[in-house]
């Protein structure tokens, strides 16, 4: 008896250790805990991936979890980002440089005001960063943003959105053009 309540002392033991490098342990909390917990939330609130039993993993590469002592009790607090309704396309934004067409000596190019650019599907809202830090994948090629501020279409001042919703001969005044002389 003795030896199976040390081994159970010692995987919480583990389990702690786990918790504080941000990694949960299934003992913390099962799949099936987390399905059921989900289930209630998702009556209420968007969740930002399609709740299923096969689904339900992805949830750990996600969860915000925070951990604490208090009262000689060791607390754990775990938190699902909710979700507005919206799907974006990320774009990575990769400066081409172009020649100019009477001396082909002379590349110009703009300059990206972000790295990325989130746009939503219907092109309503977009959203520019500079890294994806504020973002996790949770899935290949599918991410989840936290705490990004979208700005409606309407708004739009920077270059590239004007670039990508406007049409255009001219460049706008807000792109940053930079132009390269190839030697030949």
């Amino acid at each position: 008896m003795s030896d199976e309540l040390l081994n159970i002392l010692q995987t919480y033991e583990n389990d702690v250790v786990l918790i504080q490098t941000g990694i949960i342990s299934y003992h913390i909390l099962s799949p099936e805990q987390l399905f059921s917990e989900l289930q209630k939330l998702q009556t209420k609130y968007t969740l930002p991936i399609a709740l299923s039993t096969d689904n339900v993993y992805f949830y750990y590469k996600i969860i915000q979890m925070k951990s604490f002592i208090k009262n000689n009790m060791l607390i754990i607090s775990f938190g699902i980002p909710l979700v507005n309704m919206y799907t974006y396309d990320l774009y990575q934004m990769f400066p081409l440089p172009t020649p100019h067409q009477n001396d082909p000596a002379i590349f110009s190019y703009i300059e990206p005001t972000y790295q990325f650019i989130l746009v939503s599907i219907a092109k309503t809202y977009y959203h520019m960063i500079n890294d994806l830090t504020s973002c996790k994948e949770y899935i290949p090629k599918n991410w989840l943003g936290y705490g990004l501020t979208t700005s409606k279409k309407i708004d739009f001042e920077e270059c590239e959105i004007q670039l990508l919703w406007k049409t255009t001969t001219i460049i706008p005044r807000s792109c940053q053009i930079r132009n390269l002389i190839a030697e030949m």
